[in-house]
């Protein structure tokens, strides 16, 4: 279920588009930066004639948490290309994930995560048709250098 987008050609209606800002998420650290360009952003939208509101959006958590089982169920599928092709250090994100916990739980795991999808999916939608756009940072923090996943587990996290 799409919602469909303005086209840039047309006017802002009256009154503006409705633009979610989403500036802290709970237990999630922001840097300053990132916190100061979402307001220079917000401050620009709403200097637009856009009407800024800031609100949480829907199931942000569990959406991520979907994320990592369907990654995990995808990924477990296509390890063993991974390993013909490169070797042991293909396997360096499937031990991370077991050290997490995170269990790889086949068939029916994917299917109640395909489930789940489509319920989140549904929130989204809704979310959506209230706001024309969402405004927030894809990460909480500055970008990492180039190539620190790769160095180890630990760095990985980080």
């Amino acid at each position: 279920n799409c919602v469909p987008w303005p086209q840039a050609s047309e006017p802002v209606p009256r009154g503006g588009l409705r633009v979610a800002l989403c500036r802290s998420y709970p237990g999630i650290a922001a840097h300053p930066a990132v916190v100061q360009a979402l307001d220079d952003a917000a401050r620009w939208l709403a200097d637009a004639g856009y009407t800024v509101e800031e609100v949480q959006p829907p199931a942000l958590r569990e959406a991520a948490e979907l994320w990592r089982v369907l990654g995990v169920e995808d990924g477990r599928r296509g390890i063993s290309a991974a390993l013909r092709d490169h070797g042991a250090d293909a396997m360096r994100l499937r031990q991370g994930f077991r050290e997490q916990g995170i269990a790889e739980g086949g068939r029916d795991a994917l299917l109640d995560a395909l489930a789940q999808r489509a319920g989140l999916a549904r929130q989204w939608s809704v979310f959506l048709d209230r706001f024309a756009l969402l405004l927030m940072p894809v990460s909480w923090q500055p970008p990492a250098p180039q190539d620190e996943d790769t160095q180890s587990w630990p760095r990985f996290r980080a």
